[in-house]
């Protein structure tokens, strides 16, 4: 299992949309995209939380290989900072509060699923003229799904400041994220993290053309 994640950010307004798409290892017939948003002021933060919701949203039961992409270098550092070689001292280094969280939560997903090999991999983003079903393809359609989501996180704030329902703004999302208690660091059974993209393309990952089928793509706030 592939999944790309990515964030876009509106600094004036704070609010980021996070995003993760699911592609599934043999000759997939659909991609399953999931987007949302929440309230932030740096972009390091949204992406931490982009893929924290792919490990809430993966099933126990996903392939027992997952590869993660993200075009956030900084974010993979801080993952690989703290669970590469667990140490429960290291979180305490984190200075942002709700990037602690993002980080606890990502534990709870991590103990889930603990018999499962991850590995992070950091992919140059905004390419042209991409090849389909490449990286760079599906980090493109985490880049569209992001920027939905914040545009669903806009509109719901300016709605929420005209009319004052008194109804919450975060995400059920952030909302889980918020809510998130201190806990063990727990890594994966195996773990790595890579920041240089091949210099050959991996064939073996690439589906046929007319296998490929975008079968939907919907909210997180729906699942």
């Amino acid at each position: 299992m592939d999944i790309f994640t990515d964030a876009s950010l509106n600094d004036r307004k704070k609010i980021a949309g996070i995003s993760a798409v699911f592609v599934p290892a043999q000759t997939p017939k659909a991609i399953t995209c999931y987007h949302s948003y929440c309230s932030v002021a740096k972009i390091e933060t949204a992406e931490l939380l982009a893929i924290a919701m792919a490990l809430f949203l993966l099933k126990p039961q996903a392939d027992k290989n997952i590869r993660i992409v993200s075009d956030s270098k900084g974010a993979l550092r801080k993952i690989q900072r703290l669970f590469h070689h667990p140490d429960q001292r290291q979180i305490q280094t984190i200075k942002d509060a709700v990037q602690r969280k993002i980080m606890y939560n990502m534990s709870t997903s991590f103990a889930k699923m603990c018999n499962l090999y991850f590995s992070f991999w950091c992919i140059r983003g905004h390419q042209h003229k991409v090849q389909e079903t490449s990286d760079a393809y599906y980090n493109a359609i985490a880049d569209e799904e992001a920027l939905i989501g914040r545009m669903g996180g806009e509109n719901i704030q300016a709605q929420e400041k005209e009319h004052k329902t008194g109804v919450s703004t975060l995400s059920p999302e952030e909302r889980v994220i918020l809510n998130q208690t201190e806990c063990l660091i727990v890594s994966p059974k195996q773990i790595s993290f890579h920041y240089e993209e091949p210099k050959v393309p991996n064939a073996t990952r690439r589906h046929p053309k007319n296998l490929f089928v975008r079968d939907f793509c919907k909210s997180a706030r729906s699942h």
